[in-house]
């Protein structure tokens, strides 16, 4: 996404050859808003039994209640 920039040591990251960089947003559904559709995506995701990357916002490769807190930090954002 060109709206996000890599900055490594004060210094914007420009090249992309080689990276391959991926991140999660508590805004689950992506409608620029965290709000309780994001937590019942995330419900569904952690009663499911199966790892869906979008709800493992505390990146350990599971899906657990650590991944609650930055959920809930973020309640009521919106991005604008």
């Amino acid at each position: 996404n060109d709206l996000t920039q890599l900055v490594v040591n004060g210094q914007v990251v420009t090249s992309r050859a080689g990276l391959n960089l991926v991140f999660n947003s508590p805004d689950l559904n992506g409608d620029l808003e965290v709000n309780l559709a994001d937590v019942q995506l995330f419900a569904t995701d952690f009663f499911s039994g199966t790892y869906q990357r979008r709800s493992d916002l505390y990146y350990d490769l599971t899906i657990n209640l650590s991944d609650i807190v930055p959920l809930a930090n973020s309640m009521t954002v919106v991005c604008p």
